[in-house]
């Protein structure tokens, strides 16, 4: 849908996809819009579906803070061997999920779970992207559950941005704040926390 909204408003190509930090933005919005239609494709299921994809929604952003973080550590100690890598990834594994029994854990040791992770030696960084697509996301769903026109305007505006702007041009166009501001990430914490039932 993203795209065909840029085919109509640009005739150059390299304007039809979005900046990479807000790559994914227009399908993780949809994803979290159409809960609100959740019944039609589950039925009675259906709140059993919103309920386990925001919990989805809330393991992946903590997920995403871990390989951050194990990158970082890659970047700011380039000489450690492979081991030291393996050692710090799993430490980061442990305090990230805690509690997580390992079937086969001589296969952590050897770093079966770091290198699983390929998209952090092909793609440097780009967790950050999908982090702030994951917050952007969430506070283009409260707002759409607090008025679906508002909210549905907002999400149009959105497909027809492609690459035009940067991140914080693209934001602003759009009347939202930046995923980088503290307001934002409260807002998205208190939205998970509500629609999860969390204390």
């Amino acid at each position: 849908m993203q795209e065909m909204l840029c085919m109509d408003k640009y005739d150059v190509i390299e304007l039809l996809s979005p900046v990479q930090d807000m790559s994914e933005l227009p399908s993780k919005s949809m994803e979290l819009i159409s809960y609100n239609y959740a019944d039609k494709f589950f039925g009675e299921d259906a709140d059993k579906y919103v309920k386990g994809h925001l919990a989805e929604f809330l393991a992946e952003i903590g997920e995403y803070c871990k390989w951050h973080e194990f990158e970082t550590y890659i970047y700011s100690n380039p000489d450690a061997t492979t081991q030291e890598r393996i050692d710090k990834y799993n430490e980061l594994y442990e305090l990230y999920e805690p509690g997580v029994e390992q079937l086969y854990p001589e296969l952590l040791a050897k770093g079966g779970r770091l290198y699983k992770g390929m998209n952090i030696f092909k793609v440097p960084r780009y967790v950050i992207s999908y982090s702030i697509c994951d917050l952007a996301a969430i506070y283009i769903a409260n707002e759409f559950k607090k008025d679906k026109k508002k909210g549905s305007d907002i999400f149009i505006k959105l497909g027809e941005v492609g690459n035009s702007m940067d991140y914080n041009d693209s934001m602003e166009y759009l009347g939202l704040k930046s995923a980088f501001d503290e307001e934002v990430m409260i807002e998205a914490a208190e939205y998970l926390k509500n629609e999860l039932g969390l204390e």
